[in-house]
């Protein structure tokens, strides 16, 4: 009976994670526990309470535990769980989730180097609506004629006809109170639904050179206490629709909590997708969105030079108000033309990049993206960090409903990981990141398959090259 009561609250919390990314439901974190370098996939539960799955990766590594702890009280964490080992370097664990919000799973790996822990940060929303299929009422119906017939067949062997009014009294109350239930919980998913997207207002303003301005869409709502990643408090993408021929990475200025503001390169005239993503100071992360009509802006812009290298040795430092830019900022850049469907992307000063996977790419594993800029004999050119990493890659479906911005860590912030840190008691030590060499790595698991485009960033000899494929997911 106990059994039958906890799949019946399964059935009835439609739960799901939400993050920075839009569609892509898993948490993937490439990171160091203590003195192992590991990776690590959340895959959270389809509802709640439920069993997320995680896997951890690593050499030399002899035992793994998991364990979950809400990010607001650490301390409060359940029983640490062993992992069994998968496969070579490979360990495997179940953890529960109990409640929605930011929660941490804390990864200990112990080995002959020594133990250590990771913090990995995992947010949960409602995000599907509580279903009321033929199968489910088929089976209200049945239990209710089970009832009707266990409250007669009581009556008749006890002799007490009071016995079949108060069961079926009883029976309404239990069909009242789940109702109720699935009434609470509707209304919890219609308040929430809309977390993975929020609405944001953008406004260009034709101005020479041209400005774009984003406000939240609801009041009070704002953004006075954001944490920097990887030196930005803001990563905003253009994408023009329908054809995604044109990709603008940007990072406005915050000019108050109210509004932000950048300045628009040259791009051709347009309706554009929008995508900004912020990191709270709770390490809770955001994706806004919303659509945009540009004319074609004017040029020159005013724009740095040479292009910097923004690295923020302390992601959780705020960076305060600024007023308004007068040139774009030293990382932004922007790429004007249509993706290839072959593994070698030609770039404008005649190199190409190429996507150094082999076979055919699916959806529900996990897969390390390599990448790597070749000139024209072919050799592999030396990279340069950008942003303090060795590339970035943005990952779109065809239809729109997969959005995510990897970085060689995975598809957790460096804001939300470090805060994650430091609410799991554990400091992060500053050290600069390690030199870039030839290729940039992107662990990820794909959430569902279809066709999808990839922007790739990487930077040589002080330019950033965007190669864009096109990729068929099984």
């Amino acid at each position: 009976m106990k059994r039958a009561w906890l799949w019946l609250l399964l059935w009835l919390c439609g739960i799901g994670p939400v993050g920075a990314h839009l569609g892509s439901p898993n948490v993937v974190l490439e990171g160091s526990a203590g003195p192992h370098a590991v990776r690590v996939v959340v895959q959270p539960p389809p509802t709640l309470p439920g069993l997320a799955q995680v896997s951890v990766r690593g050499e030399g590594i002899e035992a793994v535990t998991a364990q979950v702890a809400p990010a607001a009280n650490p301390a409060a964490a359940a029983p640490a769980v062993a992992a069994v080992l998968a496969g070579p370097g490979l360990f495997h664990a179940e953890v529960w989730f109990w409640t929605e919000g930011a929660q941490i799973v804390r990864i200990s790996a112990r080995g002959a180097a020594g133990e250590g822990q990771l913090a990995v940060p995992v947010q949960l929303r409602p995000s599907t609506r509580p279903p009321i299929t033929l199968a489910a009422a088929l089976t209200l119906l049945c239990g209710g004629g089970g009832l009707v017939a266990l409250a007669l067949f009581l009556a008749r062997r006890t002799g007490r006809p009071r016995a079949l009014p108060r069961t079926l009294a009883a029976g309404t109350a239990v069909i009242l109170a789940l109702g109720w239930r699935w009434q609470v919980l509707d209304a919890r998913f219609a308040q929430t639904a809309e977390a993975e997207r929020v609405p944001v207002r953008a406004e260009a303003l034709p101005e020479n050179p041209a400005r774009l301005q984003l406000r939240p869409a609801t009041l009070p709502s704002g953004w006075d206490a954001l944490a920097a990643d990887h030196g930005k408090l803001m990563h905003l993408f253009l994408l023009r629709a329908p054809e995604a021929d044109v990709f603008v990475h940007l990072h406005p200025t915050k000019r108050d909590a109210q509004l932000f503001e950048s300045l628009l390169p040259e791009l051709p005239a347009g309706r554009y997708d929008l995508y900004a993503e912020i990191t709270r100071q709770d390490g809770q992360s955001e994706t806004l969105v919303t659509q945009l009509d540009l004319p074609a802006t004017p040029g020159p812009v005013p724009q740095p030079t040479p292009p910097g290298d923004a690295w923020c040795r302390s992601p959780l430092a705020l960076i305060r108000n600024l007023p308004a830019p007068r040139e774009l900022d030293r990382d932004d850049s922007w790429h004007v033309g249509p993706a290839v469907t072959e593994r070698v992307a030609p770039l404008a000063d005649g190199s190409r990049m190429v996507f150094a996977n082999a076979g055919r790419l699916t959806s529900g594993r996990e897969v390390a993206l390599r990448f790597f800029l070749a000139d024209e004999e072919g050799a592999a050119r030396p990279l340069q960090l950008y942003m303090g990493m060795n590339g970035h890659c943005v990952v779109r479906r065809r239809d729109g409903s997969v959005f995510t911005h990897l970085h060689p860590s995975g598809t957790v912030s460096m804001a939300a990981s470090e805060i994650a840190e430091q609410q799991n008691a554990a400091v992060p030590e500053p050290s600069l990141p390690p030199p870039a060499g030839t290729e940039a790595i992107f662990p990820y698991v794909f959430p569902r398959g279809g066709e999808y485009r990839l922007w790739v960033q990487m930077q040589a000899e002080g330019r950033v090259h965007t190669g864009v494929f096109d990729v068929q997911v099984d």
